[in-house]
């Protein structure tokens, strides 16, 4: 027998625990069903059994009562434990009854803050918000703001507090320095006790105004386009391979914007920093949780640098087999740089045992077609040997032996930048040999 079922079975010892101000929990332990169950029951039902006296219901019919326990101080807590009812039907019926003009709980609530004048005038003074003095009396914002509303129409003069662009605007010399020092929107706003978004709106009226707070992230951008603006050299060279294979640009819908980003495994941390450290100060990384294994990803926002990025290495956002090797790169001295690139972010290096015999093998992965055909044409030219693509699900380059020991000869041939774990496999197998 479904759930339903068994409602319907005991449907007129269910409309009678309702009748009686029973919670639906309750009906839940009682009958062994779901809470799903008991509103489809209830819905199914309801213009023919008896469950008209709902939580509103007995609230209506308790009108009176309700009032006196209001005057007497009763909080909402304890008017919906008294009638055995959720805090939500109470909200409601105070507004049902605001509509027929006989409210309740807003005059009780709005009386506390006239009982408390004198101290909620200290407390704007002191430049306290609305929530926080509602939080201070037990009421909501909106009845401080009614309360303030109600003196100033009697002709009180009340302060009202500072808005809170208001407060970042008096310490706007303060919050630059605190950008410049590296300090993100979400710690300001926690030191100045007012929303994050209130200081980007501050961040974007400067702006406006001529007057950059983004510091440091202009100082970074800066950088980071002198970086990939100059001419070719081997830092370069190896960046922009790696980003290639391991990195990405994004479009950011809800900012409009462009990010560049790098994500690499768990172990690789330091590796990570080493790179980004070559074009780029001060940055942070996000730790990021995969099906997998776990990584770390670095991320920079900037059009001006994924539009460099674009029109002269070809990365593009959605990239995934369509990269194509730079042509820049094509003949420059610094070509075994970016192959090592290459296969420090889609590549491998290993070694294989097998009983005395020892084997060194390399490969490449790419969804470009064009990508995979170019390398292992720039392979056969600048070291003169000869590999195959395999086509599968992608485009894999792979070849062992002595051709992996001169491509590798090749690659490492300066002491330039690396992925030390891979390197370390070329140099084990050339001790093991005794090369």
């Amino acid at each position: 027998m479904s759930q339903i079922d068994v409602l319907r079975k005991n449907r007129d010892d269910v409309a009678e625990m309702w009748n009686n101000g029973f919670k639906n929990k309750e009906i839940v332990d009682k009958y062994n069903v779901s809470i799903g169950a008991i509103k489809k029951f209830a819905f199914e039902y309801k213009n023919n059994i008896v469950v008209l006296k709902n939580m509103m219901g007995i609230l209506r019919d308790n009108e009176n009562e309700i009032r006196k326990m209001v005057l007497l101080g009763a909080t909402t807590e304890e008017i919906a434990k008294k009638f055995g009812v959720s805090k939500m039907p109470i909200s409601h019926f105070n507004m049902e009854c605001k509509r027929k003009g006989k409210e309740i709980l807003r005059k009780r609530d709005i009386n506390i803050l006239r009982d408390n004048e004198n101290e909620v005038r200290n407390l704007l003074l002191n430049g306290n918000t609305f929530y926080k003095i509602g939080k201070k009396f037990n009421v909501s914002s909106a009845m401080v703001n009614a309360f303030v509303m109600e003196c100033r129409k009697k002709g009180k003069e009340i302060l009202l507090p500072k808005r809170k662009i208001d407060i970042l605007r008096e310490n706007v010399n303060e919050i630059c320095k605190l950008r410049n020092a590296g300090i993100n929107n979400k710690e300001i706003a926690k030191k100045f006790e007012v929303s994050t978004s209130s200081v980007v709106h501050l961040v974007e009226e400067c702006k406006k105004k001529g007057k950059k707070l983004d510091t440091l992230h202009d100082i970074r951008e800066q950088n980071i386009i002198k970086f990939f603006s100059a001419p070719m050299n081997k830092d370069l060279a190896y960046v922009a391979s790696f980003i290639i294979g391991d990195g990405y640009v994004i479009e950011d819908r809800c900012t409009c914007g462009s990010v560049l980003g790098i994500s690499l495994a768990k172990k690789d941390k330091s590796f990570l920093y080493s790179l980004c450290n070559l074009f780029d100060f001060n940055f942070n990384f996000y730790h990021h949780v995969g099906k997998r294994q776990d990584g770390y990803s670095y991320r920079f926002r900037s059009k001006k640098v994924c539009k460099i990025l674009e029109d002269r290495f070809g990365i593009v956002p959605r990239k995934t087999g369509i990269e194509y090797y730079p042509e820049e790169i094509i003949g420059s001295k610094y070509e075994n740089v970016a192959i090592r690139a290459c296969i420090d972010s889609d590549g491998t290096i290993y070694m294989r045992k097998n009983n005395k015999n020892i084997t060194l093998g390399c490969g490449y992965v790419t969804a470009s077609k064009s990508f995979a055909s170019v390398l292992k044409n720039r392979i056969n030219e600048l070291i003169g040997i000869d590999i195959k693509v395999y086509n599968t699900d992608y485009y894999r380059l792979h070849f062992s032996g002595n051709k992996a020991l001169k491509f590798c000869d090749f690659i490492y041939k300066d002491s330039g930048f690396c992925l030390e774990r891979k390197k370390n496999k070329y140099l084990e197998y050339k001790k093991m040999k005794g090369l």
